[in-house]
């Protein structure tokens, strides 16, 4: 019997988003697949050239169609503007799912690509309940205590009813998928174990594909650490600043390449300290862009701010950097640090250690080409152990075809 599969998302191709893989994996078995999603504007908050603002149908190829949403785009991100682009989006996506019900559309599964924020749960789990499908949810923010680590909702009674509408939207889901281990601990008190599968992030096909040669760096040579991803508030991104002020290693270049909304506050906070020329940022690039950066670094930093959900969370870009082998740097608590640590990846803290990470720079001199070899191995060891994508495809071909 065919599947019929409808994907829930906020994103889709060409914004960057790991649904878009497992849209392009489904599609390759005997399948018809639904995407509904929004018009493309995010991270730049302006609609993407090519799209119409009233949404559009697309027939990708046989079997694969994509039904993009109008809605208000994020703009500059103001908090105002955001919530229009959710609420626009929601009325969209209630509609649209009105209009698969009564048009007698029938999908054997639906598939829930959750980010932020969780307002699709309602319309997808409305055609499930009608439809009687089955319902699989892939949980990469975790309502409400997202909310409470960004300091959007500080009142406990507020948390602890979210917490309860989100543990009955739990429930009404067959299957969830969760992106760290840690996140069974909030999963497990809403619904039972045998629901909830880990299910890891995984780096992109192209680094994957890639080879760098280990490149310790030499006496002479300037020590060049990469930073890519999003420059926002939950990154604590100024205590690398200040360690790098404090640091007596002159040989340091560190490259920020991304945007967000903490971009402008850290290009300030560089300025103001005089250090235009051991901290440089960059544009957010694509993956092709980024590889002649990767090849030429020393190492990788990664950091999130002294939170507990951070702790539970592991970035997807902790795969991406595990690819490439390269040794890494990282300033974060929890589950991150506990894996990188064990598995003898680089130099590793708890968030915020500004005294630690200033020892790490002044030491960065001193590491001997073995143990640089090391931490590089080490890193494209545990990639290929735990988190390569044909794991990830396997795991998602038997929750929906089987």
């Amino acid at each position: 019997m065919e599947k019929r599969i409808l994907i829930f998302t906020n994103h889709y191709d060409p914004e960057y988003f790991k649904i878009n893989d497992i849209v392009q994996w489904i599609s390759e078995e005997k399948s018809t697949i639904s995407v509904i999603t929004g018009n493309p504007n995010y991270p730049t908050g302006n609609l993407f050239k090519g799209f119409s603002i009233f949404g559009s149908k697309e027939k990708v190829k046989q079997g694969l169609t994509i039904y993009r949403l109008p809605l208000i785009t994020r703009g500059k991100g103001t908090r105002l503007r955001i919530v229009f682009n959710y609420l626009s989006y929601f009325l969209s996506l209630t509609i649209f799912t009105l209009w698969c019900i009564f048009s007698h559309k029938k999908y054997n599964t639906i598939f829930v690509h959750h980010t932020s924020p969780p307002l699709l749960f309602i319309p997808a789990l409305f055609y499930k309940k009608i439809k009687k499908s089955k319902a699989i949810l892939w949980d990469l923010d975790m309502w409400p205590h997202t909310l409470e680590a960004m300091e959007l909702i500080k009142n406990k009674n507020g948390i602890n009813l979210l917490e309860n509408i989100f543990r009955q939207f739990y429930k009404a889901f067959d299957k969830v998928l969760i992106g760290s281990k840690s996140f069974k601990e909030i999963a497990s008190k809403r619904i039972p174990e045998h629901k909830i599968e880990y299910f890891p992030n995984w780096a992109d096909d192209l680094f994957e594909r890639l080879n760098l040669k280990i490149n310790p760096p030499k006496p002479e040579d300037k020590i060049i650490i990469t930073y890519a991803g999003n420059i926002g508030e939950a990154q604590g991104l100024e205590v690398l600043v200040k360690a790098i002020k404090e640091s007596i290693n002159d040989k340091i270049v560190f490259n920020f390449i991304g945007s967000g909304r903490f971009k402008l506050k850290l290009k300030k906070l560089v300025s103001e300290n005089n250090l235009q020329s051991s901290i440089i940022f960059f544009d957010k690039l694509n993956t092709e862009e980024l590889i002649p950066f990767f090849k030429n670094t020393h190492y990788l930093y990664l950091s999130l701010k002294n939170n507990n959900i951070f702790s539970k969370t592991v970035p997807a870009k902790v795969q991406t950097y595990l690819t490439l082998g390269k040794p890494i740097i990282s300033s974060i608590s929890g589950e991150t640090k506990d894996l990188l640590t064990q598995n003898n990846c680089g130099f590793h803290l708890d968030s915020g250690d500004e005294l630690g990470l200033i020892k790490i720079f002044n030491h960065l001199g001193n590491i001997t080409n073995s143990q640089y070899v090391e931490f590089s191995k080490n890193s494209k060891k545990l990639y290929k152990l735990n988190f390569l994508s044909e794991k990830r495809k396997k795991q998602i071909f038997k929750n929906i075809f089987n």
